[in-house]
């Protein structure tokens, strides 16, 4: 993946922003007060804080203003029929217009990032299986966060349109992926802390703490892409009542340390 660098925010960031807020807020309440009838129509306004909460690059901040930008523009606030809409729900052309764009941005994303987990080759407890990922299947969740997404669908109200923009809004950001990885990872060492003895996994937990983002996804996915091998079925015992861990949970330990420490399978 590129390098993606977060935002450091000038003054002169700060108050674009607020000056594009301001003026986008302004043409809504503009409208709204013109014809009462077109509010519920109108996309919603939004705040400097909402705003900075989709904005993690200085790409992100282009794009947010752009969009909000584009508003401004005559006849973007044009009703029109969603798109395959079976209730006929009205929204600006500049709703319809944003929400095609942030979609086409997504998937081309969604593509991407499919071809580059494709080529992962498998591995089982480290040791790799001679075949890729796309030759084995894909997992039901992973398929399902890669999939092409619409814009619109035809049942869908104006409600689910806003939360749909939401949607859209959110996932278009440049480091959605890399945030989703970030919680994925710290849900992975919790669970492993959780379920295990801190002594027999210390070193796994601490290898994976030390992981790329890129690395450690790499390694779970290649491992099948679930949480299975964090959850041991055998005793894990209690060594300060001199209760040894049993055999399958003994083993659960060897397999995360074959997974995660490649040192460790070498007898290294």
């Amino acid at each position: 993946m590129s390098k993606l660098y977060n935002i450091r925010w000038s003054d002169a960031d700060n108050q674009e922003l607020r000056r594009v807020v301001k003026n986008y807020n302004a043409k809504i309440s503009r409208l709204e007060k013109k014809n009462p009838e077109l509010k519920n129509a109108l996309p919603e306004k939004t705040s400097v804080k909402a705003m900075r909460e989709l904005i993690a690059t200085r790409n992100d901040l282009k794009r947010e203003l752009n969009s909000l930008r584009r508003f401004s523009k005559k006849g973007s606030e044009t009703l029109v029929v969603a798109p395959g809409n079976e209730y006929n729900t009205k929204i600006t052309k500049w709703q319809r217009t944003e929400m095609n764009r942030r979609a086409s941005i997504i998937n081309r994303k969604r593509v991407a990032r499919r071809e580059q987990i494709e080529n992962i080759e498998m591995t089982a407890g480290g040791e790799k299986l001679g075949y890729s990922l796309s030759q084995l299947g894909m997992g039901s969740i992973a398929k399902n966060e890669l999939k092409p997404i619409n814009s619109f669908t035809p049942f869908m109200s104006r409600a689910d349109m806003k939360k749909k923009f939401d949607v859209l809004k959110n996932e278009s950001s440049d480091l959605y992926w890399h945030k989703k990885e970030i919680a994925l990872k710290e849900n992975y060492i919790k669970e492993i802390e959780r379920n295990f003895n801190s002594e027999d996994i210390k070193a796994v937990s601490d290898g994976i703490r030390d992981m790329s983002f890129d690395d450690f996804y790499a390694v779970y996915l290649a491992e099948g892409g679930t949480f299975e091998n964090v959850y041991p079925r055998g005793q894990k015992g209690d060594k300060a009542k001199g209760i040894e861990p049993d055999a399958e949970y003994q083993s659960y330990v060897e397999n995360l340390h074959s997974t995660w420490l490649p040192k460790y399978q070498k007898g290294n």
